[in-house]
């Protein structure tokens, strides 16, 4: 299955690697490098860190509710989008035709230790319809 990774912190980093394992990664988005600490050195997350060293595509763009930047994840014609603590807004023509799948960190006392579930979402449906 040809995946397009959006995430972020290293709790995503350990879904995109399970996912790399069996599946082909077409690209990584996550947020862009910021600048930190005394050398003001830019800073990139550790989903890019991961993905550069695996030989995976890496996007960082500021927003991607740009025609261009749209256009640029159609042609990556990936199957399902998997979405663990982005940090960006995925506007409907960025997923459009796709399955979205996000994942969520749970660290609520009731299912200690931490755990991963996720919720699979079919973009014919949107958030408020499913909503409780």
């Amino acid at each position: 299955m040809k995946i397009v990774f959006m995430g972020t912190p290293e709790f995503a980093l350990e879904a995109l690697k399970k996912l790399a394992t069996e599946h082909e990664i077409v690209a990584v988005y996550t947020k862009e490098p910021k600048i930190s600490g005394r050398g003001n050195k830019l800073v990139k997350t550790p989903v890019h860190l991961w993905a550069e060293e695996n030989g995976i595509e890496v996007r960082t763009p500021r927003t991607l509710r740009h025609e261009d930047e749209q256009r640029k994840f159609a042609a990556l014609k990936a199957d399902i989008a998997v979405v663990a603590a982005y940090g960006l807004i995925l506007p409907p023509p960025v997923v459009s035709g796709l399955i979205s799948v996000s994942l969520f960190n749970n660290i609520s006392p009731v299912s200690s230790p931490a755990s991963i579930f996720m919720v699979v979402m079919p973009l014919t449906l949107s958030p408020a319809s499913i909503a409780r």
